[in-house]
């Protein structure tokens, strides 16, 4: 919705442009539609279930232990954590770790400035190895230091930053993922667990608001023409019939007084109402957006009964 490019032209056949803003308004759907979508998948608590039709003491022992673990690690929380990165971003990862001997998680997500780089079997689907990359900021925003980490089948890999321009050894994983530039910072640890410890998912058409973008660019343009619309006839327009006619006002533009002749004659223009087409245009996109986001449109709470 571009300002308007208007023009004075003087007597000497002189134009002198300027430039006039108008008004444009933006809508949260993009925020809505997330939360909307999150509720519903994050709202109910994972259910776990054993289906092995024989099941022995041993498994229903581990399968309680499980289960414990999985309250005690705050895995809800931590599946909230990527499916919003999955659902704004289009991709998120999970990451485990061993500290003392207990298993913790952390959620990667390009919302935290880390960019997510995997590297999957094309024949088995496996991930094989998995790489973050992140920087460190000092208190004026300026990047002072960039890190790549690297996981594998055994091994974590910390890459720092080279900014001697001294460059370190090559090795297979710098190769495959193009950190030329970063050294090997101290060595390699093991993450003790028997395969690469993330997991990572990647939503092909993006944010979960992609389809119907297009559809809210248009309902924030509709209503930005009503907004102008309405800004242009939003004072009442005097009419004046007449040759002699005089008019005062004071200096905030309010009229005091009107001076006419017997045939002259003073009034306001009607404002005109906005047409039903306008109506049926922003219930029309309003509709398209959550119905191609999949997302339930918001009821009108008529009772007072906000829970429900």
């Amino acid at each position: 919705y571009p300002n308007r490019i208007k023009f004075d032209e003087d007597e000497n056949g002189k134009k002198r442009f300027y430039e006039e803003k108008v008004l444009r308004v933006a809508f949260p759907f993009q925020m809505i539609i997330a939360i909307q979508q999150l509720v519903h998948l994050c709202g109910n608590d994972i259910h776990h279930e054993l289906t092995d039709a024989q099941v022995d003491d041993t498994m229903k022992s581990s399968f309680l232990e499980y289960q414990k673990g999985w309250l005690d690690k705050n895995m809800e929380i931590t599946f909230y954590e990527f499916a919003k990165s999955v659902k704004i971003t289009g991709d998120g990862a999970v990451v485990f770790y061993m500290d003392n001997g207990k298993v913790g998680t952390k959620v990667l997500s390009f919302l935290d400035g880390d960019i997510l780089y995997p590297h999957i079997n094309s024949i088995t689907g496996k991930m094989e190895h998995f790489a973050r990359q992140y920087s460190d900021y000092d208190s004026e925003g300026k990047e002072i230091i960039s890190w790549v980490e690297v996981w594998d089948d055994k091994y974590l890999y910390r890459y720092k930053q080279d900014k001697s321009g001294v460059r370190g050894t090559m090795n297979k994983l710098k190769e495959m993922f193009g950190i030329d530039g970063y050294v090997l910072d101290g060595k390699p640890e093991l993450h003790q667990f028997d395969e690469c410890p993330v997991v990572y998912l990647r939503d092909r058409d993006g944010a979960c608001w992609t389809f119907s973008q297009s559809n809210i660019d248009d309902f924030e343009l509709a209503v930005s023409h009503l907004c102008q619309n309405n800004m242009a006839y939003a004072f009442p327009i005097m009419l004046l019939k007449g040759e002699d006619v005089e008019v005062k006002g004071d200096m905030y533009g309010a009229v005091k007084a009107i001076t006419m002749g017997k045939e002259d004659d003073a009034g306001f223009m009607n404002r005109p109402e906005a047409s039903q087409s306008f109506e049926l245009q922003f219930n029309t996109l309003l509709k398209m957006i959550f119905m191609g986001s999949f997302a339930v449109m918001p009821p009108e709470v008529k009772s007072g009964d906000l829970p429900g």
